[in-house]
């Protein structure tokens, strides 16, 4: 007896300390036509995923709750947002209704041209087509998918509040929505003055959408601006953008800021990362554009631009930003690669070029002997959900041992010290590709070794397939003169892309 209630007194406290811990489960919905997104958004709960039915929905959907996933149960060809649809009380909410019911009554009719506005953290929105994100009459009026708010969209209101909406009080900047973690991910724009808006927003990510037809004012097709870090844009497509296809930007309405303060947010994009993108068609504007920015680690690689007034351009100040271009298609192009910035030169080599009537304009590096690359076995094993770890480029230090002699790193372990005395000591470094994509020029060094140790390394750069493993020789040179003690140095496995791996190691001299 005393065994049962002893068992059933730790059954009810696993069942407390669980209901501690995850007091309330998110919930699936399902809805369908005759139900509207925004009455879905207003009735759940942060952390919920409304699944969406095929169908035609009003557009104009703020989604102003954390975590919630909004996706369509037939896909984008299916399932449609018409941004010239809205309820004449598109926000209502029940608890807005004791304080006066609707904020937002939509009098301001230039208001009403937008797909989906993305106002909280860690929202995903997939699967979608966005029709009809139109206005002609001002900039920032007519947005597929917004991230984050814009205060020359709603004037006066505070969209990050909701249920002080309307009031009287002006838009700050420190008022407005930053959301981070947000995926938009497998819609379509088909449309529209902006396709897909990231506002000063960081951490998020933009990934197998399409975003067509766009008209003249405003015109992008998907763009950063006014600065956010580490938002990532990958394989997606863009054509007949009209005023750039994708363009990375910091606040241009007030470029003199950057001068007095080159890390300010508005201008820093830091860790942005643009890759196997396909842009074209984009008659009056770059494929891809960057301008007025700061910030290091921001890479573009592997994207196609075919058939635009420009391939890739660098415009406005940018001396303060640190740029990675490489492995680019730039084909077809009115001038394949442009520089009107403060920074030079341009660094486009390790491109490929073809076809471009005119190859550059201003200061820009080419290397037009570059090989062509291909992303789309990249973005299709992406979509297919493939571990994270084999589909970004990552290769270890995988042992590091004296020739016929123990090691000192093993499996990628640090095991034991490195001794050695005066003279030559001949070891090996192994390295390993854990992606399933080649890379190329990979190299490694030895960081901190004392004055009077060199090492001399053989090869000094290999090229490392997908899931393979290279081996370096490399022969340590000990000074007598150096005195004997032990030293921290570091073994780093690098390439023109960054550093991969670095483990630390000592160095004990007899």
């Amino acid at each position: 007896m005393k065994k049962i209630k002893s068992a059933i007194v730790g059954i009810l406290l696993v069942v407390s300390l669980l209901i501690v811990i995850n007091p309330i489960s998110a919930a699936t919905v399902t809805i369908s036509p005759g139900v509207e997104i925004q009455a879905a958004i207003d009735a759940a709960s942060p952390g919920d995923t409304i699944l969406v039915n095929p169908g035609t929905y009003y557009g104009n959907i703020i989604v102003y709750k954390p975590g919630l996933t909004i996706k369509s149960t037939g896909g984008p060809a299916v399932t449609i947002i018409d941004a010239s649809m809205y309820w004449p009380c598109n926000y209502e909410r029940p608890d807005c209704v004791a304080a006066g019911g609707c904020k937002v009554k939509y009098t301001e009719t230039d208001l009403n041209h937008n797909g989906f506005l993305v106002f909280a953290d860690n929202v995903t929105i997939e699967g979608f087509t966005i029709i009809n994100a139109t206005y002609s009459g001002n900039y920032n009026r007519g947005i597929g998918i917004l991230i984050g708010s814009i205060s020359t969209t709603y004037f006066t209101r505070i969209p990050y509040n909701i249920d002080i909406w309307g009031n009287a009080e002006p838009v700050t900047e420190e008022r407005l929505a930053r959301p981070t973690g947000v995926i938009v991910r497998n819609n379509i724009v088909d449309g529209a003055s902006d396709g897909i808006y990231i506002w000063s927003s960081n951490g998020n990510l933009v990934e197998y959408n399409v975003v067509k037809n766009l008209i003249p004012l405003g015109g992008d097709g998907i763009i950063l601006y006014d600065g956010g870090k580490n938002n990532i844009i990958r394989c997606n497509t863009v054509d007949k953008a009209y005023g750039g296809g994708i363009k990375i930007m910091g606040n241009t309405w007030n470029p003199d800021l950057l001068k007095l303060y080159p890390n300010h947010k508005q201008f820093d994009v830091t860790g942005t990362q643009v890759y196997c993108n396909t842009i074209t068609n984009t008659s009056n504007a770059p494929g891809i554009n960057f301008g007025w920015i700061a910030g290091t680690n921001i890479v573009a690689y592997g994207n196609t631009v075919d058939g635009n007034l420009q391939g890739i351009r660098l415009e406005g100040l940018a001396n303060a930003a640190t740029l990675n271009i490489y492995s680019n298609n730039i084909i077809n192009n009115g001038i394949g690669g442009i520089n009107t910035s403060d920074k030079t030169p341009f660094d486009l080599t390790n491109n490929y070029w073809q076809g471009n009537t005119t190859l550059t304009s201003g200061d820009v590096l080419t290397s037009p002997e570059g090989q062509r690359s291909s992303c789309t076995t990249e973005c299709t094993l992406r979509q297919q959900k493939l571990p994270e770890n084999i589909l970004y480029p990552r290769v270890d230090i995988q042992t590091f041992s004296i020739i016929d002699g123990p090691g000192i790193i093993i499996n990628g372990k640090v095991v034991s010290g490195f001794n050695v005395v005066p003279g030559t000591q001949q070891t090996l470094v192994q390295v390993k590709n854990r992606g399933v994509f080649t890379q190329n020029e990979v190299r490694v060094k030895f960081e901190g070794l004392p004055e009077g140790v060199t090492a001399s390394i053989t090869p000094n750069v290999l090229k490392l397939k997908g899931l393979g493993t290279q081996t370096y020789r490399i022969t340590f040179s000990i000074d007598p003169n150096v005195p004997s003690g032990t030293y921290d140095f570091k073994v780093v496995a690098y390439s023109d892309k960054g550093v991969f791996d670095t483990a630390g190691v000592k160095l004990i001299i007899s």
